[in-house]
């Protein structure tokens, strides 16, 4: 019996990586992303821009700190009280712990099974977008309305690594609001920096 137990374990194990890894794909795919682990969901941006894709755009994009540490619920509540008002205006009827999203809430010295909140929630999006979701969406126009909050995006935001990343420049002229001459990109600290030369 304790053999058939741990290989049920292992079994359920293997299959929650499985189930993380399509979800991780479809985020990645989908949003342009390179998220490799649930901490990087967790401090609630990415969900945001999830849901701007299924509201029309609708979604405050300036508003979100791609950056805040999931580590830390002071630096993360901004977005999550961003993400209750967007189901809150769309009717949908989740409740967030925002605690409980924190990959370590320092405020209450105390370990959370983070992960399992983050799938879930990731897992009721997929299924909201698997009904209804803008066919035409831009994901990397739509973060750089953030830019403003941040030196850099965390590499996680990116599909490939910056120095091997090309931008298009009409993109960044209508996020900056200047002239798309003389911007140039460079990588530093894992993230993507725009320079007016």
């Amino acid at each position: 019996l304790a053999q058939f137990q741990i290989i049920t374990g292992q079994s359920v194990s293997k299959a929650r990586q499985q189930q993380e890894r399509e979800l991780f794909e479809w985020v990645n795919t989908t949003y342009q992303m390179n998220v490799k682990h649930m901490r990087h969901l967790a401090n609630g941006a990415a969900y945001l821009q999830i849901c701007d894709s299924l509201m029309a755009r609708k979604v405050p994009m300036k508003q979100i700190d791609w950056a805040a540490n999931p580590d830390f619920y002071e630096e993360v509540k901004g977005n999550y009280h961003l993400l209750r008002e967007v189901f809150h205006h769309c009717m949908i009827m989740v409740e967030v712990d925002v605690r409980k999203m924190c990959t370590y809430d320092r405020e209450v010295r105390t370990t959370h099974s983070y992960k399992d909140a983050n799938l879930e929630l990731l897992m009721m999006l997929k299924g909201l977008w698997d009904q209804c979701h803008l066919s035409s969406y831009d994901p990397i126009a739509r973060r750089w309305l953030a830019r403003h909050r941040l030196r850099h995006f965390p590499d996680w935001t990116l599909p490939i690594p910056p120095w091997e990343r090309t931008v298009d420049l009409e993109v960044v002229k209508e996020a900056f609001g200047r002239g798309a001459d003389g911007w140039r990109l460079d990588g530093a600290d894992g993230g993507l920096v725009l320079h007016h030369r």
